[in-house]
């Protein structure tokens, strides 16, 4: 009995929302195009997670990477690390390879619109120094990356609580 009454309120569903109920290639077409449609934000999540993980975390060749990624004329807010994609492109491929055991994990991503931040854990295995706690807030702009914030702060070798910095 309930099986009668749940088919009438689908189709009625699925005709409301334009999609021809009789018609089940054209339903699934539909729920296909909807999967595909991704927002501005989650594009702009997308697209700094991967220039991050591919310049930071798999250290892909920097001037690709950055080239594809950054737009030329790049804002930089970092006070070690002059504005513009070619300032970056020397400072990152020098600090990555001055420390080729440090290691990056990112703990969270936040999109708001056009910003997104990385908060992530900057650290070298097996030290004895736990490393850093960094977040990195990049503006996305025509699906490049245009400016860049960096806080970081140490992580202390103890700390008043059990919750953990991440």
């Amino acid at each position: 009995m309930k099986l009668k009454l749940f088919t009438p309120v689908l189709l009625l569903s699925l005709t409301v929302f334009g999609v021809n109920a009789a018609d089940p290639v054209q339903a699934q077409t539909e729920t296909v195009k909807a999967h595909k449609v991704k927002s501005k934000s989650a594009r702009n999540e997308a697209l700094v997670v991967k220039f991050y993980t591919k310049a930071f975390i798999k250290r892909d060749d920097i001037q690709e990477v950055s080239e594809r990624f950054l737009k030329e004329d790049y804002i930089q807010h970092n006070v070690f690390v002059g504005t513009g994609r070619d300032n970056f492109i020397p400072f990152a491929r020098n600090f990555l390879e001055a420390n080729p055991d440090l290691k990056f994990e990112i703990k969270h991503v936040i999109t708001d619109g056009d910003l997104v931040i990385l908060y992530h854990h900057m650290y070298t295995p097996d030290s004895g120094n736990p490393g850093q706690m960094v977040m990195d807030m990049f503006r996305v702009e025509g699906r490049k990356i245009a400016e860049h914030w960096t806080v970081q702060q140490q992580i202390p070798d103890s700390i008043p609580h059990d919750n953990g910095v991440f």
